[in-house]
């Protein structure tokens, strides 16, 4: 069963590196607009891996724990790229802004609305539990260096990722989590609100 639950197929693992692969260097590139940093082989470096970060939490990790959640409950999720995503992606970062939808985790085998609110709230949920350890990370070591600004700004990211997920409207996630059951909808926005706090300080909202 776990071994079905986290099994990757040839295809799955070359349209997840490509995803991350475009949607890291539309990062890259937005950063290099709108982030002061050392211009040094060592700060182009930081500002990759700062990127990388962004990526493999608030995307790769959301998308995987829909995968993982649709296949733990007896349904069947894939990560497919979508090429035309992947290229706005690229050619928007350039414009100055960022299309963020290189590809998705596409779910089948979930016909209940509770197993398909709870395949939706994983995504935001990870973002969520992400953004609390930033956050952590950056109070822990905000006082020693100043590139754990970068870490914070990762969790406002993830957190500004969980509301925007969670909007009422689908295809998003919310509606699904809502269709489920409102209780736990309202709960889980209002979490992700009081979680964009922070995002005031880090510039995100």
């Amino acid at each position: 069963m776990v071994q079905y639950i986290n099994s990757f197929d040839r295809q799955e693992v070359k349209d997840i590196l490509a995803a991350v692969l475009v949607l890291t260097a539309a990062f890259t590139i937005i950063y290099y607009r709108d982030i002061a940093f050392p211009r040094t082989g060592l700060g182009y470096l930081i500002l990759f891996g700062f990127a990388l970060l962004t990526v493999l939490t608030a995307f790769l990790m959301h998308e995987m724990a829909h995968r993982y959640m649709a296949r733990r409950l007896g349904g069947f999720g894939r990560f497919r790229i979508w090429v035309m995503g992947a290229l706005l992606a690229l050619v928007t970062s350039i414009l100055g802004i960022l299309f963020a939808a290189p590809g998705a985790v596409y779910v089948s085998g979930i016909y209940s609305a509770e197993t398909n609110g709870k395949v939706s709230l994983a995504g935001p949920g990870t973002n969520m539990i992400l953004a609390g350890m930033f956050y952590a990370l950056y109070l822990v070591l905000s006082p020693f260096t100043g590139y754990a600004f970068l870490l914070g700004f990762v969790g406002a990211l993830n957190s500004w990722y969980a509301v925007f997920n969670l909007i009422p409207i689908p295809p998003l996630d919310g509606y699904k989590v809502l269709v489920w059951d409102k209780t736990i909808y309202i709960i889980a926005i209002a979490v992700a609100v009081l979680m964009n706090i922070p995002g005031l300080y880090f510039g995100i909202i």
